[in-house]
């Protein structure tokens, strides 16, 4: 789905720009496969936001806050104390409500910034 494809698009455009988590990629603070556990972050994004869609719950950024900096830590032993978690949390969030309703113009910003 078109809508799905531009969210996901999205996800991933805002974790390039999350510079926590490029300097633990660059880094390798995640081990040899750091990159590979970013990839997958934006996977547990989508599904997560798959599974509130499922249940009919709104994204909470607070919510999706506690997920992402549960993922940081696990996989790149990274304790987040900048707020920078929330920032993209919030973004996420509006990005998603921008997609359901078929609106991809920050989606479109993020790929030409």
């Amino acid at each position: 789905h078109p809508n799905k494809e531009a969210f996901i698009e999205g996800v991933d455009h805002i974790f390039a720009k999350w510079t926590a988590l490029e300097l633990a990629v660059k880094n390798g603070w995640g081990g040899r496969n750091s990159q590979e556990k970013r990839d997958n972050m934006v996977d547990e994004i989508i599904n997560y936001f798959d599974e509130l869609v499922r249940k009919k719950q709104k994204p909470e950024p607070s919510d999706i806050e506690e997920v992402l900096s549960q993922i940081v830590d696990e996989d790149f032993n990274i304790v987040l104390e900048d707020n920078s978690a929330i920032e993209v949390a919030r973004d996420i969030c509006r990005i998603f409500a921008e997609c359901i309703a078929g609106n991809f113009a920050s989606v479109d910003k993020l790929r030409d910034e």
